[in-house]
């Protein structure tokens, strides 16, 4: 497992986590849930292109005089504890550029990873080409069980042109897919932006509009590039520029993809239980729309998106990776996933989320529901002998899929700038940030009720 530590990252002064099937945190509002998520995402999607291996000059010699060379990939295994820990020094540099804000923000701030009990595998295999300036000039590959990366220049004219820092970057991101790209899974991110997302995304191309102020703003004068540069760097944190990106993209993206899951009638019930019957559809010339339910003599109707309500511009984007985009050992971050949605839509999207999961792809969320984590518990009780079980599941609309290990769960009460982790057995976790609140309601209104007087 991977675990991560975090030090006076925001308002996190000190918190660790380790991810599982299904990772979870709660907390009070302004706690440091955000900042948790997005520097674990920022980690993930950029962990390939910061890693090194400290590969030898000789390899880079060996390709220029001969154009092929042979690396021993088990050369490298004693050094994994080394090259983590630069990797963790190289990316907490880079913190500044996920949350787009001053360095000094992050000026003590440590981000760290770490691998429980490496073991490196062999056993999958690596094809891959390596291209700059839009022409292939490297060709990277392992044979199944094979120890061996194989480097071949593709063309014997840029044999001795190719930058030694091409190589290495070349080689690092092979090696690091070799050792952890079954660890740090490719992450899928969606905001608690995605609803205003959803609706201003055509108005969120920040970098022509900041151009076009710029030049406006020149009346003439003589307009200085690295300034024009400087401030089109966006003002959003990378998550939120690729939850933008992906929705900007979505509809001429969505007909060209189809997911694993695209044809799966569990989750297209899932989420017409949560549209109320409706369903999202892609109409040539009008877009992603909504597609209401026919019911008797009430016709169904085409709903463009910015008419929708909330839950559907909420939804979107989950259903959008999950039937189009999704793929096996991927990662899908999400906060907040019951944003918008009726308490009855928590529990539909707890089972959506541990379908997702038995179907081998990894969920962190983080959550204020309730509900949610009430029906995480129920799904791991249902992994009990229970008298009159068919009876129940029939009763509550329970199916064998729903069922979820609890050993799957890392789950996470954010309080006071650090984590708390939550005990977790086969009876389910104690939550106990919404009982004391659920108590404390409880309490008050027994209180009001019983001496009220008539």
């Amino acid at each position: 497992m991977v675990s991560f530590k975090l030090k006076n990252i925001g308002l996190i002064e000190n918190a660790e986590i380790t991810l599982n099937d299904l990772t979870i945190i709660c907390g009070q509002n302004n706690t440091g849930k955000t900042y948790i998520t997005y520097s674990i995402f920022g980690f993930l999607d950029r962990w390939s292109s910061l890693i090194d291996f400290q590969i030898s000059r000789d390899v880079f010699k060996e390709l220029d005089e001969n154009g092929f060379c042979n690396i021993s990939i088990e050369d490298y295994v004693n050094s994994i504890d080394d090259v983590l820990k630069q990797l963790s020094i190289e990316y907490t540099k880079h913190l500044d550029s996920i949350f787009s804000t001053d360095n000094e923000w992050f000026a003590d701030s440590n981000f760290e990873v770490f691998i429980d009990k490496f073991q490196l595998n062999l056993s999958s295999e690596l094809e891959s080409t390596f291209s700059s300036s839009k022409k292939d000039i490297l060709q990277l590959k392992k044979d199944k069980d094979s120890s061996l990366l194989t480097i071949s220049v593709l063309s014997a004219n840029t044999q001795k042109s190719i930058p030694h820092f091409i190589l290495n970057r070349a080689i690092n991101q092979a090696l690091g897919k070799i050792f952890f790209g079954a660890v740090f899974k490719k992450p899928f991110i969606i905001t608690s932006e995605r609803t205003g997302i959803s609706l201003f995304h055509t108005e969120l191309d920040i970098n022509r509009n900041v151009m076009v102020e710029h030049l406006t703003n020149s009346k003439g004068k003589e307009i200085d590039p690295f300034k024009l540069f400087e401030d089109n760097i966006s003002r959003y944190a990378m998550p939120i520029r690729k939850n933008i990106d992906f929705r900007r993209e979505l509809e001429d993206e969505i007909n060209k993809n189809k997911s694993f899951l695209y044809a799966d009638r569990e989750i297209s019930s899932y989420f017409k239980d949560m549209l109320n019957g409706a369903m999202y559809r892609y109409i040539k010339n009008e877009g992603i729309v909504l597609v209401t339910k026919k019911t008797g003599n009430r016709e169904s109707k085409k709903i463009p998106m910015y008419l929708t309500s909330s839950a559907s511009k909420s939804l979107l984007d989950l259903y959008a990776y999950i039937t189009r985009f999704a793929k096996p050992n991927e990662i899908l971050m999400i906060d907040e996933p019951e944003l918008n949605l009726h308490p009855d839509n928590h529990i539909i999207m707890a089972r959506l989320l541990i379908y997702l999961v038995n179907h081998n792809i990894n969920i962190f969320i983080t959550t204020h529901s309730d509900y949610m984590i009430k029906e995480f518990n129920n799904l791991i009780r249902l992994k009990h002998q229970i008298v009159n079980k068919t009876q129940i599941m029939k009763e509550y609309k329970y199916k064998e899929h729903d069922r979820l290990n609890y050993e799957s769960i890392a789950a996470y009460i954010n309080e006071y700038g650090s984590l708390r982790q939550v005990l977790i057995d086969n009876m389910g976790m104690e939550m106990d940030t919404f009982d004391e609140t659920t108590n404390r309601l409880s309490s008050s209104m027994d209180d009001i009720f019983f001496n009220i007087k008539e």
